[in-house]
């Protein structure tokens, strides 16, 4: 098959810009003399779209595997040179070039352009192969691990994509057979962390989404060549978004039966978990087919069917000796590395200790991968060996095994050894050990320091931390970036985050000129999320718009209907958002006796939010002795959940209302002194600290708690300052009331403002 990914087309999202001449930072003669600097200089100088132009050259030189037209590439010698300067670091470009420059006797330039192929190859397969976390060969596209393949001397067998979404790297793994060594080896490539680097005309570029568009397009382009990583790719991601598994199942079938190893496994691992009559029926057939055609992985599969029982009958003959005879063409880690995938995706812990697989699963590889299991499961003690397995630099080519120690070392409450693990991860660049650094710079770091903390989050944010990029989206909207802030959101969006689904509505419903969505469009987003079953915050939010008119005219009766399905299956806070909407005649006329018996249902909970949430309302806005006495037993009843803010809401209640009768500030400053009490008291909870010492009349001591306050708040949004625009809480004109000597009054403005 010949593979060739064209020259890129403009696309909408990755627009286009002109080309334009740019003097070469890097040519074939450095790229011989020191690749990996080479490649340094030319992914933070290079254009995004006149690189990928230089793949335009293939095709015009006849280029292929087995080589180039000779004609074409006199006729087109120009167009060659210029290939190169645009992507001196392509393998595929400068085998075109060196192939043309054989073909048509230009010796002096076919040495120079050997020279250069030679060193990007062996740059290049420095990587891919540690076990069990490998740093992935760099190349520039997909042409170039072909290319590179060529190169060494492989026949490329089968491919897949070893992932769904793209996170640091959107790794393509490779089965290649080296006819010399006589065995199959696997390579692991990306070229998604050098494309998503590059300069460019796209919106979205330095933003995670980006990777997204940029992993749609090539799934796009190699899926329109019928290349079977894509077709992959796009059966999995296809079954993804069934929920039923019998749909599921279908629509893996296609694509598993073209050899997908994606499909395969998400097929494997839907039988064993969710089984159904029928579920595997074509599965083994198509494992039998592929493993005559001696690719290791579905060996491996067949194996594990008839090992484990799953679609297959068990029979350990059989499993052994299609495992004996993947061991004979490959390596045991290859081996033993698949067998453990199967046994985590298929929920089969046990199948790990399979005896034909003892010697493989002794390797420090397999040592240091099933030391990563007992981590992530928890409870488990590590020996010395899974230690040492973990801190091994074969392990932490990208710094995965020293994040697994940080891990187990924070279980094993080992602070020191947690830090330098987690230090050692980070500068390997693994996302999440780069996000939880700078978690802890923020919460624990006395002195500020933005843009440490802002580097880190946002490489974790571009590595796939979605975690990352919620925070980087808040802050953002902190400051009014309101365009950043969509962005930073959109791939956690894709990727299914709730939070982020219902965190971009919410800044689409505010109506920002410079994101370009409406209120209106939030709520159709609202509405269309609300249909799945566990989305209830979004039913809530549709609710809340349609009794108040934003973004719809006002709709009491589907606002009713939203919280009444949840409310009815038990949901406290859409039982306290219907009573309150009765008693506030915002789900039609004002209706005491609609609200009570969600009421009832609320006080009869085990469940303190909407209790405390009650409680609030109850105090704010009923000046009964009766209704105020009932909110302080609820909020008395909840004050010693941790996570209830039942002891904050009734300190602040006593010493900030606005009613004389509704205040007691001995009481509340003794709930404040209470809450003093926590080694990690947050920010909203100090604050309302100040607000009693303030309501005492120690003035001083507020300005002084009030300073604090901002000081956290200012150092976990990574601001050097904080400003009254980015004020949305108060907390500055708090402390200037403090300073005034004058206490804080909770007006309703403030109240509606939060």
């Amino acid at each position: 098959m010949k593979r060739m990914l064209h020259a890129l087309p403009c696309l909408l999202v990755l627009a286009c810009v002109p080309l334009q001449a740019v003097a070469a930072l890097v040519d074939i003669d450095s790229v011989a003399a020191d690749p990996a600097q080479a490649w340094n200089e030319f992914t933070a100088s290079a254009d995004f779209e006149r690189a990928y132009s230089a793949y335009a050259v293939l095709e015009k030189v006849g280029y292929t595997a087995e080589g180039v037209d000779a004609d074409a590439c006199r006729a087109h010698a120009g167009e060659v040179e210029e290939a190169l300067e645009k992507a001196p670091v392509s393998i595929a470009v400068v085998r075109a070039a060196l192939l043309c420059a054989e073909a048509t006797d230009q010796t002096t330039q076919a040495n120079r352009l050997e020279r250069s192929l030679v060193s990007l190859s062996r740059e290049a397969l420095k990587d891919g192969r540690q076990w069990p976390w490998p740093r992935p060969i760099r190349v520039l596209g997909p042409n170039d691990v072909y290319a590179l393949m060529q190169v060494a001397g492989l026949e490329v067998m089968y491919e897949y994509f070893e992932q769904t979404r793209p996170r640091r790297y959107f790794p393509l793994a490779i089965a290649a057979w080296d006819a010399e060594a006589g065995k199959e080896l696997r390579y692991v490539f990306d070229y998604l962390d050098v494309t998503s680097r590059l300069k460019g005309g796209s919106e979205y570029a330095g933003y995670p989404f980006y990777k997204n568009l940029l992993v749609d397009f090539f799934e796009t382009a190699q899926a329109k060549g019928n290349q079977l990583a894509a077709v992959d790719l796009k059966g999995v991601r296809a079954a993804m978004e069934q929920d039923d598994p019998e749909a599921k199942v279908r629509s893996l079938r296609v694509s598993a039966g073209y050899g997908g190893i994606q499909s395969l496994r998400a097929w494997i691992a839907l039988c064993a978990r969710r089984p159904f009559e029928g579920c595997g029926e074509g599965l083994e057939d198509i494992l039998i087919e592929q493993s005559e055609q001696k690719h290791v992985v579905p060996m491996v599969m067949l194996a594990f069917l008839h090992g484990e029982g799953v679609v297959a009958k068990r029979d350990d003959e059989i499993a052994d000796g299609l495992i004996a005879a993947a061991l004979r063409r490959s390596s045991p880690e290859e081996v033993a590395l698949e067998y453990l995938t199967l046994a985590n995706v298929a929920a089969r812990p046990k199948a790990v200790g399979r005896p034909s697989l003892a010697g493989a699963m002794d390797r420090p590889a397999l040592r240091a991968a099933l030391a990563a299991l007992k981590v992530q499961e928890g409870g488990a003690e590590l020996a010395q060996s899974d230690l040492q397995a973990l801190a091994a630099p074969a392990s932490n080519a990208v710094g995965v095994g020293h994040w697994w120690l940080a891990r187990h070392w924070h279980a094993k409450d080992r602070p020191e050894l947690q830090q330098a693990s987690l230090r050692l991860a980070a500068e390997a660049g693994d996302p999440t050990a780069l996000q939880a650094q700078a978690f802890q710079l923020m919460r624990e770091n006395p002195a500020p320091a933005p843009a440490e903390v802002l580097d880190r989050m946002k490489l974790a944010a571009l590595g796939g931390e979605v975690e990352a990029m919620k925070y980087l989206a808040t802050r953002a909207e902190l400051l009014h970036d309101w365009k950043p802030a969509e962005r930073w959101l959109m791939a956690s969006v894709q990727a299914g985050d709730g939070e982020a689904i219902l965190g971009l509505a919410s800044l689409y419903a505010k109506d920002h000129a410079d994101v370009g969505q409406t209120a209106a469009q939030a709520f159709d987003w609202y509405v269309r999320i609300a249909a799945n079953p566990e989305m209830g915050d979004a039913r809530r939010q549709a609710a809340r718009m349609a009794m108040k008119g934003k973004g719809i005219a006002k709709d009491p009766v589907r606002a009713e209907q939203w919280l009444l399905r949840d409310a009815e299956a038990g949901a406290g806070l859409s039982q306290l958002l219907l009573a309150i909407g009765y008693l506030e005649g915002e789900l039609g006329p004002a209706s005491p006796a609609k609200a009570q018996p969600w009421i009832d249902r609320i006080l009869a909970s085990e469940d303190h939010d909407p209790k405390v949430g009650y409680a609030d309302w109850l105090y704010r806005n009923r000046e009964s002795a009766e209704d105020r006495a009932l909110a302080v037993r609820l909020w008395t009843d909840a004050r010693d959940d941790e996570k209830s803010w039942a002891l904050n809401n009734m300190a602040w209640a006593y010493c900030t209302s606005l009613d004389p009768a509704a205040r007691n500030v001995d009481a509340g400053m003794k709930y404040s002194e209470q809450m003093l009490k926590d080694p990690e008291l947050s920010w909203g909870r100090l604050d309302t600290v100040a607000a009693c010492q303030a309501a005492t009349g120690d003035h001083a001591a507020a300005v002084r708690t009030q300073r604090e306050v901002i000081a956290r708040f200012s150092r976990y949004w990574s601001l050097d300052a904080l400003a009254d625009k980015q004020d949305a809480s108060g907390y500055l004109r708090r402390l200037r009331l403090y300073q005034e000597g004058r206490p804080y009054l909770e007006t309703r403005a403030d109240q509606l403002r939060e």
